[in-house]
């Protein structure tokens, strides 16, 4: 199966998301009583997630919303590291903290879910002194990622990258996409119910679901 393009379909089924500082009117479902009607700030994306995880509530995140560079450019989002200048393909995009995480998102589709997913799994997972319990059940969930049935889908997962261009070595994709994308596909619904059971295992789905636990809590 192709998960790669399976994720882009998924994003598709949103509509379009109005760009940043957008204003949309309120709607009042029993009518203009004042014959005015107001205007409230539209929320990105970033703001929306937040919303809906209250621990990404008060990350010190840039946010942007561009254009893809060139027809070829495949990207729905991006999430930049501080200093990450990018490469001669995908650069940086202008106008964004050199010093902070930055949100980058290049499709209209893209959801709130998926702009937590970026968060979490490039971001917080590792960030053991903020948020140790994420910390900690990350690394139960990597230590499932040695059974053979996890190393198969892993396996499937990168042959069909490979399959689409992306000549990076097994170990480097692992570490920066491979992981990633196995933990969102079940935390953040990434991948179909139906391909759940093929994936993950009782274990694994029990330690992403308290990884979803935590993350909605407010305390």
């Amino acid at each position: 199966m192709d998960y790669s393009l399976l994720l882009q379909g998924l994003m598709g089924q949103q509509s379009s998301t109005p760009s940043v500082g957008g204003y949309t009117p309120s709607t009042n479902p029993m009518g203009d009583t004042t014959g005015q009607s107001t205007l409230e700030p539209q929320k990105n994306l970033l703001q929306q997630a937040q919303d809906m995880y209250p621990k990404l509530k008060g990350l010190d995140y840039g946010y942007v919303e561009s254009q893809p560079t060139s027809k070829d450019d495949f990207r729905k989002l991006e999430h930049w590291q501080p200093g990450d200048p990018g490469d001669e393909k995908f650069k940086r995009p202008e106008g964004v903290p050199e010093d902070k995480h930055v949100i980058q998102v290049l499709d209209k589709n893209v959801k709130p879910t998926d702009i937590a997913g970026d968060i979490v799994s490039h971001n917080l997972v590792n960030d053991k002194e903020n948020h140790p319990e994420l910390y900690k059940l990350n690394k139960q969930f990597e230590q499932t990622l040695k059974t053979p049935e996890a190393k198969a889908s892993l396996r499937e997962f990168y042959r069909e990258d490979h399959e689409r261009g992306d000549d990076r070595p097994y170990k480097q994709w692992l570490e920066q996409t491979g992981k990633p994308t196995y933990l969102r596909g079940y935390l953040f619904k990434q991948f179909p119910d139906s391909e759940m059971n093929k994936h993950y295992s009782k274990q694994q789905k029990q330690i992403l679901d308290k990884m979803d636990n935590y993350l909605k809590s407010d305390k």
